[in-house]
């Protein structure tokens, strides 16, 4: 809500015993804003009038002052986020009683307002006294996260054949989860990675791991090229469905390994990227349907990158000196002289 007139003080007060789970009001010189939600636990109780007054704004103003709501940013949403439709602009002088250090606007609008109906009064004042979801509490830049599941390349260090365990995170709330109905579940997948420096790796395999072991593919194949590989996996969901664990801790759940054999003579402290490919590595239900595929592209997939750190080789065992067959006649020869000697 905008002022036009000055205004020295403005707070919004909620109104109701409903409590909200978020609530937050804020002062940006010649206007306030004003954020609140309900949880579905405890949602609004809207009457058969279907209007409720959730909040008033008190203010103090010097001579006339004009309250405009930004048709913009003004908006109702359910407990999902999902936006309904933005009220209509409404905007009323309201005039200041000298006598009065603070002035309620929302009486004083309702008042002085010439309103058709009780009907549109009864909007237009629960409008004014903000019952909304408002999304300019905050910058645009600012809006609230979607859900997104992760695709993780471990980083290890060693030197010689080095396994790195590769997880995906199933986040409850993407469109492709444990949590989804039937038929909305992740059981495809491509992961593509790229090395870098190539030429500090001699081979690599990438291989079903960790829940995906025992399970059995309708498709699978990795092509591999110098310096990348890739995995792709499809499963039955009915006979082969991949048991991820909903919100598990970061990186999720095993779904994979690289075994990488680096370069012979590769110098410790050789440190090798390895990277997810955001265009060929994507998440999918078993048809690939493609509303709910999850990529990079579309917001609904995060790639967390892994590397390898090459340590120095193993120094090897010192070699135990032998004898031969001649050599051990000779010792024992010697050690019979030796026993006669001292008789």
């Amino acid at each position: 809500m905008q002022f036009s007139g000055e205004v020295t003080d403005a707070v919004v007060h909620r109104v109701g015993t409903t409590q909200p789970v978020f609530e937050i009001s804020r002062r940006d010189g010649d206007s306030i804003s004003y954020l609140v939600a309900f949880g579905a636990n405890a949602p609004l109780a809207i009457t058969e009038s279907r209007s409720i007054v959730i909040a008033e704004l008190e203010l103090s103003a010097t001579g006339a002052t004009r309250l405009t709501l930004d048709p913009q940013l003004t908006l109702l949403a359910d407990a999902g986020g999902m936006r309904g439709d933005r009220g209509e602009r409404h905007a009323a002088p309201v005039r200041h009683d000298a006598s009065s250090a603070r002035l309620n606007a929302a009486r004083a609008l309702a008042a002085r307002a010439e309103l058709k109906d009780e009907n549109e009064m009864n909007r237009i004042q629960s409008a004014f006294r903000i019952l909304l979801l408002l999304a300019f509490a905050f910058p645009a830049t600012h809006a609230i996260a979607q859900a997104v599941d992760h695709v993780t390349f471990s980083s290890v260090a060693g030197n010689g054949t080095l396994n790195v365990p590769v997880y995906i995170r199933d986040s409850a709330g993407t469109p492709l989860g444990i949590d989804q109905p039937a038929g909305s579940r992740i059981q495809s997948y491509s992961i593509r990675m790229t090395c870098a420096p190539a030429s500090a790796v001699q081979s690599i395999t990438f291989t079903r791991a960790g829940i995906t072991a025992p399970l059995t593919p309708t498709f699978e194949s990795s092509p591999a090229a110098p310096g990348s590989v890739a995995l792709l996996d499809n499963f039955d969901e009915t006979t082969n469905l991949i048991p991820f664990t909903s919100n598990a801790a970061l990186p999720g759940n095993q779904v994979g390994q690289l075994l990488v054999t680096l370069a012979p003579g590769v110098i410790p402290g050789t440190f090798i990227t390895l990277t997810l490919d955001p265009l060929l590595t994507q998440l999918t239900d078993e048809g690939g349907t493609p509303a709910t595929v999850e990529t990079v592209a579309n917001g609904r997939l995060a790639l967390v990158n892994g590397s390898i750190t090459v340590t120095a080789a193993p120094a090897a065992a010192a070699a135990v000196p032998t004898v031969g067959q001649w050599g051990l006649l000779l010792l024992t020869l010697a050690l019979a002289l030796v026993a006669l000697l001292r008789t």
